[in-house]
């Protein structure tokens, strides 16, 4: 008997949901990509009426990263009265049904980050609040969303708060309404302001003013500053506190002494104000992060300052230009990252005094900031940044979260596409014919990024993968020759040789493959990648993806592969596809090569062929095993 399900989003699509498991308990869906944190958008859509339909007893339902057609809840979730835990993560549900407050057993309603276009606005009906056994919820905050009927002063058992929040243009006084009686109980709270009159109403809050509050984040918006304000000094058991936006008052009269995590963003705090002094003396502090939060140019660690201090980060201190740190501090600090501080030209000066220092990140920096961290023994290859990174990732489709190389390593193991979303409506196979007669097809051109971790823990190699839709198409049917390459701007006239069909990748992503039309007699698959963007001092192979759907009857299997490099040298291989599986992706290698910081340009391949029906995901890059 099944009581727990977990399905990757595509897998829906080939083995299907079971149409009776009436004793289900938990039930999981998700797209890989939203697993691993990758960039990509994952295309599939579900139907979401067969989970309320055959699953009544359900005590969790997980959506992440699934895609319904209509961006709704089915109206019947609320049948599900068993359900303890909904999480509704990365989709682009922006309305929930009046029918989730039938949930009276919901202890954890998880409803964040909502992928939609801007502006639209996310609609939650005023139900929640007949949800009394609730203790964890979780709100969207980056789409507006009508608040001024939602009321949660009922919800009691509260104890985690994430996402309260007021629109700026809202004229209720809804926040400051809601605020002052939420729950005591409340272990954890973010809430977002939108005016410094706000502010007064929020730190009057219950749980500020009990001892039970463990983490609290607090963003101002609109021009909202906190000054003037009851200080947080009462707050001894507070564990972690994140403030965004302008502090217009003393630090050590608005900060816990107890505390152990703080987060500063936008803070703006004037140059009169001695930040190592405000917060060194945070005996307990472990963690520290620092995001234009000071306006000042110096930072100075005097001896015995930051006891306990383990992490330190500083981003975006745009006037800070000198560092010191006496013998006696930091004495714990095993973790620092600088990114951003473009003043700070020099090497913080007592760095050395700190022997606890196991991992040194900076990105961003001066050039004379990185050339002195090198000469202290702080290598680019120590810290791990994979090779010309910060040019390769301009390109990215997505955003890539540059706070730490940590951070970015991430993103780049689980890949990311670029150039796909600004040239998908506009990259084109271009056809001429010997005869005369000229076609033209619309497809989507892109690249794939990610990198390899070699066998030390620093080293990361770069990979490529140049799909079907970005290579040149040269071939012959019945006599004539044509030739399909990518251009800017074109208009579909006519057919050309290949069938585009979506393949899903790992991460649950639809890519474009190409099958060639059975009546082409030879074809030859060409293509390029910038060389310069390559690991230097590494052995790469180059291979093509396909796939063979039947024996080819009657035509030769033999390849011919090319590889030119830069420097004018060229790779020649012959290969046999009747050694390949058929209907599998297998891989034809086109030859290996030796890469040098000596050579730039671009490598180009080729491969030819005679098998009509062929399939083609693309050429992959990467360094030899």
């Amino acid at each position: 008997m099944c009581f727990s399900l977990i399905l990757n989003a595509f897998h829906l699509y080939s083995t299907c949901l079971p149409n009776k498991a009436t004793h289900l308990r938990s039930l999981v869906l998700l797209t890989e990509s939203s697993v691993r944190h990758s960039a990509y958008i994952c295309k599939h859509k579900l139907d979401l009426g067969i989970v309320t339909q055959n699953f009544k007893l359900l005590r969790l339902l997980t959506l992440w990263g699934i895609k319904t057609d209509n961006g709704t809840l089915p109206a019947k979730i609320g049948c599900l009265i068993h359900l303890r835990y909904l999480e509704i993560r990365a989709t682009n549900i922006v309305e929930l049904p009046t029918s989730i407050g039938s949930l009276r057993n919901l202890l954890t309603l998880d409803y964040r980050n909502v992928e939609c276009d801007a502006g639209v606005l996310i609609k939650i009906p005023n139900v929640l609040c007949k949800l009394v056994l609730l203790r964890h919820l979780f709100l969207p905050v980056d789409h507006p969303w009508s608040i001024e009927d939602l009321e949660l002063t009922s919800l009691r058992c509260l104890r985690t708060m994430w996402g309260l929040k007021q629109e700026q243009n809202c004229k209720a006084n809804w926040l400051s309404r809601e605020a002052v009686e939420l729950s005591t109980h409340l272990k954890k709270l973010k809430i977002m302001v939108p005016r410094t009159e706000d502010m007064e109403a929020t730190l009057n809050c219950p749980s500020l003013l009990s001892d039970g509050l463990h983490t609290f984040h607090c963003e101002l918006s609109g021009g909202a500053i906190v000054r003037d304000v009851r200080p947080l000094f009462s707050q001894q058991q507070l564990h972690k506190l994140v403030l965004v936006g302008q502090i217009q008052m003393e630090l050590p009269k608005l900060l816990p002494e107890k505390l152990v995590k703080l987060e500063l963003k936008d803070s703006m705090l004037k140059y009169d104000v001695d930040l190592g002094k405000a917060l060194g003396g945070l005996a307990h502090l472990k963690l520290l992060k620092l995001s234009n939060a000071y306006l000042g140019t110096t930072l100075a660690c005097t001896s015995g300052s930051f006891p306990q201090l383990e992490e330190f980060y500083l981003e975006s201190l745009r006037n800070l230009n000198k560092w010191t740190i006496e013998k006696g501090a930091l004495p714990c600090l095993k973790k620092l990252e600088i990114v951003s501080c473009w003043q700070l030209r020099e090497f913080p000066q007592g760095l050395h005094f700190i022997t606890t220092l196991k991992h040194f990140e900076f990105f961003e920096m001066p050039s004379l900031f990185r050339d002195k961290a090198i000469e202290c023994g702080w290598s680019q290859k120590r810290l791990g940044l994979p090779y010309n990174c910060r040019e390769i990732i301009k390109h990215s489709d997505s955003p890539i979260n540059l706070s730490s190389i940590h951070n970015i390593c991430e993103q780049l193991v689980a890949g990311i596409f670029l150039n796909n979303k600004k040239q998908a409506s506009s990259i084109c196979l271009i056809c001429f014919s010997f005869s005369s007669v000229d076609a033209f097809f619309i497809v989507t051109n892109c690249v794939k990024y990610w990198v390899k971790k070699q066998n030390d823990s620093y080293n990361y190699k770069n990979c490529f993968m140049v799909y079907a839709t970005d290579l040149t198409t040269r071939w012959y049917k019945n006599g004539h020759g044509y030739n399909f390459t990518c251009s800017d701007s074109a208009e579909i006239l006519g057919d050309c040789p290949w069938t585009w069909s979506d393949e899903p990748e790992r991460d649950g992503v639809l890519v474009k493959v190409g099958k060639l039309a059975p009546d082409v007699n030879f074809a030859e698959l060409i293509g390029k990648l910038n060389y310069d963007n390559l690991s230097p001092e590494t052995r790469y192979e180059v291979v093509y993806e396909v796939k063979l759907e039947e024996a080819g009857s009657g035509f030769e299997m033999q390849t011919d592969c090319r590889l030119t490099l830069p420097d004018g040298g060229f790779k020649k291989r012959g290969g046999h596809l009747d050694e390949k599986p058929i209907n599998e992706w297998t891989q034809v290698v086109i030859g290996e090569f030796e890469t040098s910081l000596q050579n730039c340009g671009h490598i180009e391949f080729s491969m030819s062929f005679e098998w009509p029906g062929l399939i083609i995901k693309g050429v992959t890059i990467h360094p030899k095993e």
